[in-house]
């Protein structure tokens, strides 16, 4: 194995993730930086390929870009899909459906009286109110549906591959009696 485009002036630098037994965190992420090694001759590389390098324990730094990422597209209180997500994942089961020529539905679900209960019992409490609306949500849904808050009390449903009319408002019903 030799590969010429690593030299001194152009080490190869790559990530790998490891699985990590008996550790909380499970995997860690490594950054390793390579460098060719000379042989007595000084050629690089003439007797055979030797590489030394550094390796760099970046877990923490990956943990923090995906905490990030999952920021930018969840909702932390309840932890669904936020309206960004929701938006990209409606687009793309729109085009789904054109392509297969298939149904989707969409749902719009409002809270009402929701201010009452902030006013009354305390943003706590109505935090409390959203995340068991959203199990009593999510113990309706079907496999590859998505449920989103799109906002204070407001929550999207998108259910992708709808053969009928009737299946949106079975599903409906259910969403009305599980709340």
């Amino acid at each position: 194995f030799r590969d010429p485009t690593i030299s001194a002036d152009n080490p190869r630098t790559i990530e790998l993730r490891l699985k990590s037994r008996g550790s909380a965190r499970g995997n860690r992420h490594f950054e390793i930086t390579a460098f060719p090694m000379e042989d007595e001759s000084g050629a690089p590389g003439e007797a055979a390929f030797q590489i030394y390098g550094t390796a760099r324990d970046i877990t923490e730094r990956k943990e923090a870009e995906a905490f990030i990422n999952f920021q930018a597209y969840h909702d932390l209180l309840t932890r669904l899909p936020n309206r960004a997500l929701f938006k990209d994942r409606l687009g793309l089961s729109i085009s789904q459906a054109e392509r297969n020529n298939q149904k989707l539905a969409v749902m719009f679900i409002d809270l009402d009286r929701f201010k009452v209960v902030n006013d009354s019992l305390g943003h706590a409490m109505g935090d409390r109110l959203l995340q068991a609306v959203t199990q009593r949500l999510e113990g309706c849904l079907r496999q590859g549906d998505t449920l989103s808050r799109f906002g204070g009390d407001e929550f999207t449903l998108l259910l992708p591959e709808i053969r009928h009319a009737d299946d949106a408002r079975t599903i409906a019903r259910k969403l009305m009696e599980a709340l």
